[in-house]
């Protein structure tokens, strides 16, 4: 989808949609926005001289069919080549009628079907509508009063004026089966009147699209409710009552995991410490290790009774004579 905005003007003849697509285009680009401002028929140099078929014609002797087909070709060539090009750059595109006119002008105005001016124009302009359509709502009378005036009437506004009764008709038809598209503006007002009405409905529109494409910013970003609450306490700190907890109540290895106690286990009592070693005589051999002392549970070993220190000096044979003598 093309990135720009596309605005589209339309109304009946002496509805001021020239008037007001030039407004709207120097308040945008006084505020920096970059604008076209264009029209149908004419503005390229194959449609000038397909407008001067459609308009300036002296005896109006064109067919509504081929009226129909010069529009739309006027048109496919304006999308190329000037509207859809804009709008791909990010430019707001104002155009003074689009598609909307001819279903106005070509279906109601001359009784075509509308489905097949609604088929033609969107094959012509490969689908593209436009975001926002102001209607300049004005009564014929009014407006062929000031279309008039300026001199000579061109092809279209010397019709009827039930001709352009229908036309109105059909804008209103339109607008009612596409609200949220079109802002309908009473053009019987004053210029200034009717562009500050247009002002107000652009700058909305705009807000509303620049604000859809904002990126969230970080607190949007952030999660709100229960999964903010879990993740805050997955990211705290355990304190060491919670880790012995957990140390003591791992399961083991391939076992069904089951939620930890509440309450945390304390951890075993120290085992009681042992007694001191004997200083070794130069003479008796290494005490044992106290790991070889230990038992197979694990508890401290029973000191064994110690030796008086006259015994351990007393030689060998000496012991066995002192034995024997107690036997005998």
């Amino acid at each position: 989808m093309a990135s720009g905005r596309f605005i589209t003007f339309e109304g009946g003849e002496g509805s001021g949609k020239s008037t007001q697509t030039r407004k709207l285009a120097e308040w945008l680009t006084e505020r920096g926005v970059a604008v076209t401002m264009t029209h149908e028929p004419g503005a390229t140099d194959f449609g000038l001289r397909v407008r001067s078929i459609l308009l300036d014609s002296a005896d109006g002797s064109l067919t509504p069919r081929a009226e129909a087909l010069l529009f739309a070709a006027d048109r496919a060539h304006h999308v190329d080549t000037v509207i859809r090009p804009a709008l791909d750059r990010g430019e707001v595109v104002i155009t003074d009628r689009y598609v909307d006119s001819s279903l106005a002008y070509q279906g109601a105005g001359r009784a075509l079907s509308l489905e097949d001016i609604r088929r033609l124009s969107r094959w012509a302009t490969n689908g593209l509508r436009p975001d926002l359509t102001v209607l300049l709502d004005v009564d014929p009378d009014i407006g062929l009063q000031r279309a008039r005036s300026g001199g000579r009437a061109d092809r279209l506004e010397r019709e009827s004026l039930d001709f352009h009764e229908r036309v109105r008709r059909a804008f209103r038809a339109l607008a009612d089966a596409a609200p949220d598209r079109y802002l309908v503006v009473d053009a019987s007002r004053q210029p200034e009147a009717v562009a500050a009405v247009v002002r107000t409905a652009v700058a909305k529109r705009l807000a509303a699209r620049l604000a859809a494409q904002r990126p969230l910013s970080r607190s949007e970003r952030a999660p709100s409710g229960l999964r903010w609450l879990r993740r805050s306490r997955r990211n705290r700190a355990p304190t060491p009552s919670a880790q012995a907890g957990r140390a003591t109540a791992a399961p083991p290895t391939g076992s069904a995991r089951t939620p930890p106690s509440p309450v945390p286990v304390p951890p075993p009592p120290p085992a009681a410490p042992l007694p001191p070693p004997a200083a070794p005589s130069a003479a008796s051999p290494a005490a044992p290790s106290a790991a070889s002392r230990a038992g197979p549970s694990g508890a401290a070993p029973t000191a064994p009774p110690a030796a008086s220190s006259s015994a351990d000096a007393t030689p060998p044979s000496a012991r066995d004579d002192a034995a024997g003598g107690l036997r005998r």
